[in-house]
């Protein structure tokens, strides 16, 4: 008796040859058997032919072949079904051209006179339509210092359009074009792109320079440089680049509603215990952005120092607008440090009290950064902040409008 392993490895070995066996008869014949095997062989042996015939007669006349007795009894090679007609070249006068049969194998026919002639490329646009595109772009151009190409259909268009529009006050407002709206859409875009090299929407124009698309004009915002470049780029064609007062709240899941003159009310529906923090949060900050667009918000911040006085530098940005505060003498250092404030922050010095810094805005989270920002870089490092007090800390809160 054979044991468990070795009758296991046997019926595996019969399978395997018997599978083998199969896989090799059965595609021994199938080969031969195809309609393009026997097209390809029948029309290399054609070319051939062709080739012999042609040697043929520029060295001698060709003689006709004898007739070979046909047998009655004889089977055609191939059916009727599956016999494919061969193209056998015609007379030498005919025109003859090469064409790839089978891979590498090439076969000689004659020339099909009914070919379609190569079609044309379209003639490029005549000068008259070029300069009519080019008065189109100027008289676009004349409307606004600041003008936005974009489609009604691009997120990106629509993004650049809600910075541009919604988030600044610019005057004179910028001028937008919808290109797939507009009659020259496509050619001004072609135009657009040979001046500016960018060929996609948005593409915002400054003077007729680009400042690039939407992810670059999301860049700039970020970074508080747009209205510094708008302003560079304008020059005196740009009265007015202000940053309106907004806040952002699309993250939270709430709605907002007017059921009277000036009440505003805020639902959240199906909101569980932490909701009602969050309906508390939207509150808040809905009465900041009225109270500071209506009386301001005002930080007043004092110099501590012990030996060594704080000497404070202002001065205002030409290109951002922004305040740039220069604080000097700290703890006897020569070290200069620098706070830029943030846009919509004004920084002066007291004029009743000796020492005394004000920060003013109608933005709560602009003005208080700007006061933290002074602070910590007045940090005391490696010693004792018991002893060592010195720096700028903030000393009152309050509104520029007094009630």
């Amino acid at each position: 008796m054979f044991s468990q392993r070795r009758i296991r490895l046997l019926l595996v070995a019969v399978v395997v040859l018997m599978v083998t066996i199969f896989y090799f008869s059965g595609d021994a014949g199938t080969i031969q058997d195809q309609r393009f095997y026997r097209s390809t062989v029948a029309a290399i042996d054609a070319h051939r032919e062709a080739k012999e015939a042609a040697s043929k007669q520029n060295v001698q006349p060709q003689k006709p072949a004898p007739s070979k007795p046909v047998e009655e009894n004889a089977k055609p090679v191939v059916e009727e079904a599956d016999r494919v007609k061969v193209a056998i070249p015609k007379g030498a006068s005919e025109e003859m051209e090469e064409i790839p049969i089978a891979g590498r194998t090439k076969m000689t026919v004659p020339k099909n006179k009914n070919q379609d002639p190569p079609k044309q490329e379209p003639a490029p646009a005549s000068s008259e339509d070029d300069s009519e595109v080019k008065n189109e772009l100027n008289a676009i151009l004349k409307r606004s210092p600041i003008v936005i190409f974009s489609k009604s259909y691009c997120p990106y268009s629509k993004r650049a359009k809600s910075i541009l529009l919604e988030k600044y006050k610019i005057v004179p407002a910028p001028h937008v074009v919808e290109l797939d709206q507009h009659a020259m859409g496509p050619q001004l875009q072609s135009l657009l792109a040979e001046n500016t090299g960018r060929r996609t929407v948005p593409n915002v124009l400054v003077n007729g320079k680009s400042i690039g698309g939407g992810d670059d004009v999301t860049a700039l915002d970020e970074k508080d440089e747009l209205a510094s470049t708008l302003k560079s780029l304008g020059g005196k064609w740009i009265q007015e680049v202000d940053r309106k007062l907004v806040k952002d709240l699309s993250h939270i899941a709430v709605t907002f509603g007017r059921p009277e003159k000036n009440v505003i009310s805020i639902e959240m529906h199906h909101g569980v215990r932490k909701g009602i923090a969050t309906l508390r949060t939207v509150r808040t900050l809905i009465n900041n952005l009225i109270i500071g667009v209506t009386r301001g918000f005002k930080y007043k911040m004092r110099y501590v120092y012990a030996h060594f006085p704080i000497n404070v530098n202002i001065e205002k940005n030409s290109e951002t607008g922004q305040y740039e505060v220069e604080i000097r003498n700290f703890l006897g250092e020569k070290i200069v440090r620098r706070v830029t404030a943030q846009s919509g922050v004004e920084v002066a010095t007291s004029t009743n009290v000796k020492d005394e810094l004000l920060l003013t805005g109608n933005s709560l989270e602009a003005v208080s950064q700007s006061a933290a920002d002074i602070q910590q870089i007045c940090r005391v490092r490696n010693k004792d902040i018991r002893k060592f007090l010195d720096g700028l800390y903030v000393s009152e809160r309050g509104n520029i409008v007094e009630e």
